[in-house]
């Protein structure tokens, strides 16, 4: 995760003099060969978990939730008290009324230009309670390093 703040292997192996370079190789091809299971951890065991105790997390954070494939009860029970399926709601909400701030938000970027519409289903089906989410599996690729970036040295 240390190469989305731009540090080098070098810089990792400084950083962590017990890690051996070997070490630091096969971590990175576990990394590659899974990198969903890597990043879903992740915001379950640290974007998540910094969420103090009966504050309600920002939509970017529960949209990033389901861009990784979460489950809504995934999702509601990662905070404390658990997210209710209107938390859950509003957050869907706030992304599909201003989908290009929302995925700035996860993301960490300002985006000029964002022309992505959202679909939330078919024209000719009724609505679903839960949108069909995110529009492609490959028009978004969260990096949940916003809540991580102040914690790492």
């Amino acid at each position: 995760m240390n190469r989305k703040l731009g540090m080098t292997d070098a810089d990792v192996l400084n950083s962590y003099p017990t890690l051996a370079p070997a070490d630091l190789d096969a971590a990175w091809e576990y990394f590659r060969a899974n990198p969903l299971e890597i990043e879903r951890a992740i915001w379950l065991n640290d974007t998540a978990a910094n969420v103090p105790d009966g504050v309600r997390p920002p939509a970017w954070m529960i949209v990033s939730g389901r861009m990784l494939g979460l489950s809504d009860d995934e999702i509601r029970t990662a905070f404390a008290p658990p997210l209710s399926p209107a938390d859950l709601d509003a957050a869907w909400a706030e992304y599909r009324s201003d989908p290009c701030r929302v995925r700035g938000d996860v993301t960490g970027t300002t985006t000029t230009t964002c022309t992505q519409s959202i679909r939330t289903t078919p024209a000719s089906s009724p609505a679903p309670t839960t949108p069909t989410f995110p529009p492609s599996p490959t028009a978004f690729t969260p990096q949940l390093s916003r809540s991580r970036l102040s914690s790492v040295n």
